[in-house]
Parts: structure tokens; C-alpha cells; sequence
């Protein structure tokens, strides 16, 4: 849990006794002055929040040439679905999904004339 300044402006006394200005929004670190936490906490100045912990992009995938197989991982059949705007929300296994796009590749190609 982190604590946060739930007031526009917060000034609080740090451990060398100089002051420190909390912007509403701003965590509230270490280096208070003993007892000053449970001051803005119990007035009301400062809120717990849940630590948030951002989950990194994913890696991008690289898609091989040609047609999805089943030499090819989830992830690679998905890009390519997703690249070609294929819908893969029903399907669940790498067979399904491949059926799907194999499906709707012929599709497009019937109505291209091929």
C-alpha cells in the first residue's frame, strides 16, 4: 500500500524539520518526521491506494511468410489473425484457430475470384 495526498496541498514536517509540500495526487515517501503520517492520515489529508503494478508491453510477433501451420506457435496464429482481422474469440486450440483462418482465407480468396 502506498499512501497518496487526497487534499489539494499538504504541508508536512520532514525529519530535519524543514517543511515539504504534497501535491494532491503526490506519494508520500519516507523522511516525514516521526508521527507525521498518522497526523495527515487521521486528518484525513492522505488515503491508501493499492500499489499498481504495470504489467509490461508484450514482446511483438514476428510472423513467418506464408499461411499459418501448425509448425507455427498461439501467439504467431493470433498476430496473423489479428494482422488480417480475422475473428478469434470462439476458438481455443491452435487446430480451431487454424481451421478459422483457413475458413476465412478461402473466403476472401473466393470472393477475389482465385
Amino acid at each position: 500500500m502506498t499512501a497518496v495526498v487526497s487534499v489539494p496541498l499538504v504541508i508536512a514536517k520532514q525529519e530535519d524539520g524543514s517543511d515539504v509540500y504534497l501535491y494532491q495526487g503526490a506519494s508520500v515517501g519516507d523522511g516525514l518526521a516521526k508521527g507525521e503520517l498518522k497526523r495527515l492520515r487521521d486528518g484525513g489529508f492522505i488515503s491508501e491506494v493499492e500499489d499498481v503494478v504495470e504489467e509490461p508491453a508484450p514482446e511483438p510477433v514476428e510472423i513467418p511468410e506464408g499461411d499459418p501451420t501448425m509448425q507455427w506457435n498461439v501467439a504467431q496464429i493470433d498476430a496473423f489473425a489479428e494482422k488480417r482481422g480475422i475473428d478469434l474469440t470462439g476458438p481455443n486450440t491452435k487446430p480451431e484457430k487454424l481451421e478459422v483462418i483457413a475458413a476465412e482465407l478461402k473466403k476472401a480468396a473466393d470472393a477475389a475470384g482465385k
